[in-house]
């Protein structure tokens, strides 16, 4: 797939946690609808940061990239979840439960 942008708002991976989410159907509309998530299964070390990402920073490695958009899909999921209404009753707890936020 070609880079046009670094923004995450316009290259964003389909990752299997958010197919059919609740939350997920905020940012599925600009999702591609076929993706080959990259595998690392012999990497996946390396791209934690045990190495300090040393050789896949400059430039970015693909893959690397792809895990820093999908941590970035798990942060805007949890945001996305938090009840921050103050009158609500459920203020500042999750508005879904365990079983649905992901699925």
């Amino acid at each position: 797939q070609p880079r046009t942008s670094s923004s995450i708002s316009q290259y964003n991976p389909t990752c299997p946690f958010f197919e059919s989410n609740n939350i997920s159907s905020q940012f599925n509309k600009s999702l591609p609808t076929k993706f080959n998530f990259p595998k690392l299964t012999h990497k996946w070390k390396q791209y934690q940061g045990i190495d300090h990402w040393e050789g896949l920073l400059d430039p970015l490695d693909d893959n690397l990239r792809w895990e820093i958009l999908r941590y970035g899909h798990f942060v805007d999921a949890t945001y996305n979840s938090f009840d921050f209404d103050p009158t609500s009753l459920t203020y500042a707890t999750s508005l879904y439960s365990k079983k649905s936020l992901l699925k």
